[in-house]
């Protein structure tokens, strides 16, 4: 009998070494600066969640310790601007990093905890497993539900024309605390953005070449909340059930791609939002539907199982049927969210499309993809999110 290639594969299951989910679990961190007996933390974050008081938040559970805050991390940073934050990191004797935010700035803390214990520019790590030594200790504190970056091995940055990760197991953090309550003062948009950033996570890891039954037990307990309770937490950001489902969502979709990757939604996402200043949830959610769409051929199995996950999976039809049918209402899903559906919205021309399949290409190949990635399918799919699927 002959074994699939995918059950040949060594897969690594990794992840922070402790993670603590709950309403106000950010009480545990002062017992957690004791554990690593931190006298000089720094807190990276960016000036609103500082404006909305989660820093003086997170000094109160510091007791007698003093942390230090570095708060220029605006949107989705640069080169330039993380490597002002590792001069600051390595002419400073910190003992831990707090990262504190969105996925930018747990990013960007990321950065700042390997800046103290690595030399060169911080282009030197851009890639796969080229960080040489483990950083400062390093705790996340989420203040989103979409990126999952309080569990994962990558920090992205912005990068000549596109965006790119530096991938490490020695950059996950060693906390995460995912408070869900620290996530209410998110307004509508950014909670339907973040939240399907973390559902192209799950469903990416789920459809990746990579994925193992392990993954996919992970994506499809997350994508379940976030259909569940995605809509509530946009419908009412107080509602502290839907905040604390989709908090658990966003963190296990992060611990499901961790090994799997993500795919093609972000291979697209990573290519336009650079090019049309988009945030990066947004221009990862307009992508989903139509990497499903192009992966219908590959993965109709999976991409049923997610919508049994969706609770529309009928047994009386086929596999690629009920993915057809997933396609169908998950287009209904973000029409209820208001997310785009066709790039002309975001100010494309029909004479971008070469480009960005080009670059999608060139920067954004993935080869855990099931079908190649070639400038001819990508022109292909340009020309059809160009025209829109709603």
């Amino acid at each position: 009998m002959s074994i699939p290639s995918s059950l040949k594969r060594v897969t690594f299951f990794t992840g922070p070494r402790r993670i603590y989910v709950g309403l106000n679990s950010l009480r545990v961190l002062g017992g957690e600066i004791e554990r690593f007996d931190s006298r000089k933390p720094l807190i990276v974050t960016d000036p609103n969640i500082k404006r909305l008081g989660y820093v003086d938040k997170v000094k109160k559970q510091l007791g007698p310790v003093r942390a230090e805050v570095f708060d220029e991390i605006r949107g989705e940073p640069s080169i330039n601007e993380l490597e002002r934050l590792a001069a600051r990191v390595r002419a400073e004797k910190y003992d831990l990093i707090i990262g504190l935010g969105g996925g930018s700035a747990m990013d960007s803390a990321k950065i700042a905890s390997i800046s103290a214990t690595n030399r060169g520019s911080i282009e030197d790590y851009i890639g796969v497993d080229k960080v040489h030594s483990k950083g400062l200790p390093l705790i996340c504190i989420p203040t989103t539900s979409g990126t999952g970056s309080e569990v994962t091995r990558f920090a992205v940055i912005k990068y000549e024309k596109t965006k790119k990760a530096i991938s490490s197991n020695l950059i996950i953090p060693d906390v995460a605390i995912v408070d869900p309550t620290l996530t209410i003062s998110m307004p509508p948009k950014v909670t339907a953005y973040t939240g399907l950033d973390a559902l192209s996570h799950a469903v990416e890891a789920m459809i990746s070449t990579w994925a193992t039954p392990f993954t996919d037990a992970l994506a499809l307990e997350a994508i379940k909340a976030i259909f569940r309770y995605l809509k509530r937490a946009c419908d009412n950001g107080e509602d502290l059930k839907a905040r604390y489902h989709m908090s658990m969502a966003a963190t296990l979709a992060g611990l499901s791609f961790n090994d799997p990757k993500v795919l093609l939604a972000h291979s697209i996402g990573q290519t336009i939002g650079p090019i049309y200043n988009l945030p990066h949830g947004l221009s990862v959610a307009f992508a989903l539907p139509y990497t499903l769409d192009f992966y219908l051929t590959s993965s109709a199995d999976k991409i049923a199982l997610i919508s049994e996950a969706a609770g529309i999976y009928e047994r009386e039809i086929t596999d690629e049927e009920n993915a057809q049918k997933m396609i169908r209402w998950l287009l209904k899903f973000y029409r209820e969210l208001d997310i785009p559906l066709s790039l002309r919205e975001f100010g494309a021309s029909l004479e971008d499309l070469d480009k960005l399949a080009e670059y999608t290409v060139n920067f954004q190949s993935r080869n855990n993809s099931p079908i190649v990635l070639t400038k001819e399918n990508m022109l292909e799919l340009y020309r059809k999110m160009w025209k829109g699927m709603g």
